[in-house]
C-alpha cells in the first residue's frame, strides 16, 4: 500500500466528515439552547399564575398600560415571586392611620394591594376609603376584596 494514497484516503474522509460534525454538533447546541429558553419562558408563565389568577392578570394588565415605579406595600405575599413586578413588592398593612404612617411619608410607595385574606385587613380603614372618595387616591381596580390603590 502506498503511504501517500492513505493519507489522501484519511484526508478526504476528515474533509468530509468535519461537515458532518459540526451540522450535528450545531444541532445539538441550538436545541439544548432552545430547550433552556422554552424551559425558562413556561417557568415564568407558572410564576405568574402563582397566587390569584385574577389579580396578577389585573396587576400585570396595569403594569403593561401604566408602568409600576414605586413600592406596592401589600401582605399580599404572592407578589414577591412575580416577574417584573416583584421588585416593587413592600410587605406591609395598614391597620391604622398612626401604625402606617411611615408608609405614608415614604416618597418610594406609590400603591398599596389590599388583601381580604388577613386579619388585619379584612375592612379597608375609613381613612383611605376617605381618600378614594375624595379623589385623592386611585381605586385601579376591586376585584373580591384585592384592591389596587395608587396614593401617589
Amino acid at each position: 500500500m502506498n503511504p501517500l494514497k492513505n493519507s489522501r484516503k484519511i484526508l478526504v474522509i476528515t474533509i468530509k466528515i468535519i461537515p458532518f460534525i459540526l451540522v450535528i454538533v450545531s444541532i445539538i447546541l441550538f436545541n439544548k439552547r432552545w430547550d433552556f429558553e422554552s424551559l425558562k419562558a413556561v417557568h415564568i408563565e407558572k410564576e405568574k399564575r402563582v397566587g390569584d389568577d385574577e389579580v396578577n392578570r389585573q396587576l400585570y394588565l396595569y403594569n403593561t398600560q401604566t408602568p409600576i415605579e414605586k413600592y406596592i406595600v401589600t401582605d399580599y405575599q404572592y407578589l414577591w415571586i412575580l416577574p417584573e413586578i416583584s421588585k416593587y413588592f413592600m410587605d406591609g398593612s395598614i391597620e391604622t392611620l398612626e401604625l402606617s404612617s411611615s408608609i405614608f411619608e415614604n416618597e418610594s410607595v406609590g400603591y398599596l394591594l389590599w388583601t381580604p385574606s388577613s386579619d388585619n385587613s379584612k375592612q379597608m380603614p375609613e381613612f383611605i376609603e376617605a381618600r378614594i372618595e375624595s379623589g385623592k387616591y386611585q381605586e385601579i381596580f376591586n376585584y373580591k376584596g384585592y384592591r389596587f390603590i395608587k396614593i401617589r
